[in-house]
């Protein structure tokens, strides 16, 4: 693992941007000022680092705090190419999961709610450090997904993924 000191030799960081860029040549790719790291197909930017790839989220965190994250590195707003330092924040691997979208294969389009079958109602649920908790059954899954937002926000603080108001929350 990279030390603070050695990457503050190699890269700078703008906490604003999120951009890192090459202050020492380490590589042929490396030129001085040049723009470090690339995209993958998922988004997360990384850079490598003599032999070693790094997650440049975890270097932005290093660079600033100086120390390495304990947990992992949420991207508030969900774009994993925003590395700006205001966007980013150390959580756990739950508060992480609490961040994110609804999973594609959902059938009622709302996070933490599904459909039973046998008691015709809409069951909302939530899940925190792997355990599932049971919010209730509903006649609506709107209704239902307004008590997983309310739950959400009490497990998980204004930053965790809301079924309603998402776009307008700030974290």
């Amino acid at each position: 693992m990279i030390s603070h000191k050695e990457l503050k030799e190699i890269l700078d960081y703008d906490p604003k941007s999120g951009v890192f860029r090459w202050k020492k040549r380490i590589s042929v790719k490396s030129e001085i000022g040049k723009i470090a790291g690339y995209n993958p197909e998922f988004g997360y930017c990384q850079i490598r680092i003599f032999t070693k790839l790094y997650s440049s989220h975890s270097l932005a965190w290093l660079y600033v705090t100086g120390e390495w994250q304990k947990g992992e590195i949420d991207h508030k707003n969900r774009n994993p190419s925003d590395n700006s330092f205001s966007n980013l924040r150390d959580v756990s691997r739950s508060e992480n999961n609490s961040n994110h979208n609804r999973r594609v294969d959902n059938s009622t389009g709302f996070r933490g709610v599904s459909y039973s079958q046998r008691d015709k109602t809409f069951h909302a649920y939530i899940n925190k450090n792997g355990a599932r908790t049971n919010i209730g059954y509903f006649k609506t899954a709107e209704e239902a997904a307004l008590a997983y937002d309310s739950k959400a926000i009490e497990f998980y603080g204004e930053c965790a993924y809301q079924n309603f108001g998402v776009e307008n929350r700030v974290c």
